[in-house]
């Protein structure tokens, strides 16, 4: 009775039943604090993206302004920092504040707003680019059927069932 009972638990421990999902082709936005957008179960970078959506027309059209937008966020954000670490740098330094000072400084703030309007312009294209990626892959016609693959294997945490569809 002994032998029968250690047989189970350790095929127990051999064989626990772990459930995973299959990836997908379509984008994901991660609820993350940046926006970060996922391929397949992993983040890809903004190049990765536009490799992706390049064979879908609208959704790579979108993603081109999103790319045309980011390339002016971070332009803006580098001079708008620039100016303003400068202007707080040389007046750590002891410089005076004057008239120039607060100008420069006001156009450092200016340069870094404009690069938030970019940011929040790019961050929609994309919004745009994923939907419109995602709605690409759907079938057009009602009748299609989906293909259902079930796979059986070691997962994580042991032998596991995986089903796609």
């Amino acid at each position: 009775m002994i032998r029968y009972t250690g047989i189970l638990i350790i095929s127990l421990f051999l064989f626990s039943s772990g459930f995973t999902q299959g990836t997908s082709d379509s984008l994901i936005i991660l609820p993350r604090g940046a926006l970060t957008i996922a391929y397949r179960g992993e983040v890809v970078k903004l190049s990765k993206i536009g490799d992706i959506v390049e064979n879908t027309p609208e959704a790579y059209e979108s993603f081109r302004r999103a790319d045309a937008n980011n390339a002016a966020m971070n332009g803006c954000g580098l001079v708008g920092g620039f100016i303003i670490g400068y202007q707080l740098g040389s007046l750590l330094g002891g410089a005076e504040v004057d008239e120039g000072w607060i100008v420069t400084t006001g156009a450092g703030l200016v340069f870094v707003g404009l690069s938030l309007g970019f940011q929040m312009t790019r961050n929609r294209h994309l919004y745009l680019t994923v939907k419109k990626y995602n709605e690409s892959l759907k079938p057009q016609a009602g009748n299609q059927k989906k293909e259902m693959i079930l796979g059986f294997g070691f997962q994580k945490h042991g032998m596991g069932i995986n089903l796609c569809f």
